[in-house]
């Protein structure tokens, strides 16, 4: 049998593989709402891509917070293709860009 330990990294590993996973809904309501949700569950002190990263909790916990940057990702890049010049875009632009830039990441534009 494996340890609490084992259990729980497997278990955040299941968790960051839904999330990874998980279909970007279509709709510009939807996706406005997952960027939401996708930010709002990002860690940036476990996220963070920088000298300076704290790494405090599990590592279970840090590809959690990784898979919700991934998908944070993909909602922005769907939503540029799909609907750029809807208002409800720059809301998201803003998010990614406020995200990214707490993360020390490159936004990529």
């Amino acid at each position: 049998m494996g340890s609490v330990l084992g259990k729980s990294d497997e278990v955040d590993q299941r968790k960051a593989l839904f999330i990874k996973t998980f279909p970007v809904p279509n709709t510009v309501e939807e996706l406005s709402e997952f960027m939401y949700m996708a930010t709002s569950n990002i860690n940036v002190s476990l996220s963070k891509k920088g000298l300076f990263s704290t790494f405090k909790q599990s590592s279970g916990e840090k590809e959690i917070s990784d898979a919700w940057v991934s998908k944070m990702q993909q909602i922005y890049r769907k939503a540029e293709m799909s609907f750029s010049s809807h208002p409800a875009f720059t809301q998201i632009k803003k998010l990614y860009r406020s995200k990214m830039t707490e993360l020390n990441m490159n936004a990529g534009e």
